[in-house]
């Protein structure tokens, strides 16, 4: 952002690959993203995600192909269970995984979290 006005900027990264939230990985000729894309988004109208790295791409005007996925499986030392899309379904598999206290922990995130979101989006 700062280089689109014209500020002359140094990146540093930390990561063993640069990107930060547009780190990606592949396995089997297909390439994952791994930041908070599948919670955010990145295929929405300008000006619409909270995602970080979808505001700064819109706001350069630069597109990315996406597929879109409906879920994914998360490994831990409790099991095996899927992360769904859609806050609903999400609310659903939190409680059913971890119970209301879990479900709970995770209502009182969000909205601690709310304020960051409206002033970033």
């Amino acid at each position: 952002m700062l280089a689109l006005y014209g500020n002359s900027v140094t990146v540093c990264e930390s990561h063993y690959l640069p990107g930060g939230a547009a780190h990606s990985f592949k396995v089997k000729g297909y390439t994952f993203d791994a930041g908070p894309s599948f919670f955010l988004g990145l295929t929405g109208p300008p000006g619409t995600s909270a995602n970080p790295l979808k505001q700064v791409l819109d706001a350069v005007g630069e597109k990315l192909q996406c597929a879109q996925y409906d879920k994914w499986i998360v490994y831990s030392p409790n099991g095996t269970f899927p992360c769904v899309a859609g806050r609903q379904a999400y609310l659903a598999n939190i409680s059913a995984q971890g119970g209301p206290q879990a479900l709970n922990q995770w209502l009182q995130l969000e909205k601690a979290l709310a304020p960051l979101q409206k002033v970033s989006g």
